[in-house]
């Protein structure tokens, strides 16, 4: 065999090299000899071209360029690692100087607590005057509620609160006369020799409340309060809500409180709403509600 060296210029060297093998003979044990050549060392420059050579430097490159960015990456972290361990220390360091700084707290000087405090109506789900006889509301009349005669056109769905409304006015001996069966509503008042119609039950169920002490504008919240009721009435009477509606939220009303209009005593609204929810199935409450109130009727 024959090696040509791949620098060697313009004149091209052809030599021969000792790398021959001999023959082994397979009907002797092979025993190595002095006189058998070795092996030659193949030239570190076998199989390598400068395309080669330059691909590996350019690789080499490379990844010595990568190697930089990671360790620039990691000296970048432990350098923001460290500036936050230092900020972390500084804030403790600046807590710990206002802690010392504040004035000493006395030992009796809690900042909080709580403390048992006499339970309100809403906390016990019960009104307090639960226990106390039913009354009604004794408001002043004003001068101009009052009325000589009165006459109520009604329809066959107001029969069932007239008849409360009648207790009420002839315990102040007041004159109503009832017209009933009527396709619409409409009370005539007269006073003072002049005559006022009223085609609004609200408003209606607001002049006799005004006339009996039940009702009185001068209490804005007692007023907003009755009129609210007062209107769920209506809508009841109107067919625009049913009576069982009416009565579970009277129901809901009721487990707080013993009246409608007001905590402690019966308005306008409270006779209203029970006459109206006088022959429906009830809950324990409105039914003791409506007990309620017609004791007080009595005692009018």
């Amino acid at each position: 065999m024959y090696y040509v060296a791949p620098h060697s210029g313009l004149t091209k060297v052809v030599a021969a090299k000792g790398i021959m093998y001999r023959t082994l003979s397979y009907h002797q044990d092979f025993t190595p000899s002095e006189d058998l050549p070795s092996v030659s060392v193949v030239s570190s420059n076998d199989g390598l071209t400068a395309d080669s050579l330059l691909e590996q430097q350019i690789a080499l490159i490379k990844r010595i360029t990568a190697l930089t960015k990671s360790l620039q990456q990691r000296v970048l972290e432990n350098s923001n690692a460290e500036d936050a361990k230092k900020k972390k220390a500084a804030k403790k360091a600046e807590k710990a100087t206002k802690k010392e700084a504040a004035p000493p707290r006395k030992a009796n000087d809690v900042p909080c607590g709580i403390k048992d405090g006499k339970p309100t109506p809403r906390d016990v789900g019960q009104s307090i005057p639960c226990c106390t006889p039913p009354r009604f509301l004794e408001l002043d009349i004003p001068e101009k509620a009052s009325w000589g005669s009165l006459q109520i056109e009604c329809t066959p769905a107001d029969s069932c609160w007239m008849e409360n409304a009648e207790t009420l006015a002839a315990s102040k001996a007041f004159n109503i006369k009832f017209v009933p069966n009527q396709k619409f509503f409409r009370a005539t008042i007269e006073r003072n020799g002049t005559t006022e119609t009223i085609r609004d039950r609200v408003n209606f169920w607001q002049f006799i409340g005004e006339c009996l002490g039940l009702y009185s504008d001068a209490f804005p919240l007692l007023a907003l309060q009755s009129d609210r009721w007062l209107t769920k009435a209506n809508d009841v009477i109107d067919g625009l809500v049913s009576q069982d509606k009416l009565m579970r939220e009277a129901s809901s009303f009721l487990s707080r409180w013993d009246s409608l209009g007001t905590a402690d005593a019966y308005s306008i609204a409270d006779v209203v709403v029970e006459g109206i929810l006088k022959n429906v199935h009830k809950s324990n409450n409105v039914e003791l509600f409506g007990k309620r109130v017609q004791e007080a009727l009595q005692q009018f």
